[in-house]
């Protein structure tokens, strides 16, 4: 699967979202609709998360 630099984005920021949806309120981030229909099919993934000094 190919995804564009705007999929790439999209990503990285449902992925900020599901993150501080769990770390601020403990709770599951569930993304709209339309987003969990464009990338619906499973996939195995490597993630690195990087904490910078400012933020």
């Amino acid at each position: 699967m190919e995804l564009s630099d705007e999929d790439g984005r999209l990503l990285i920021e449902l992925a900020r979202k599901a993150i501080e949806e769990r770390v601020n309120k403990g709770s599951r981030y569930i993304p709209p609709e339309e987003i969990r229909r464009r990338f619906s099919k499973e996939y195995g993934v490597f993630v690195t998360i990087n904490r910078f000094k400012d933020g």
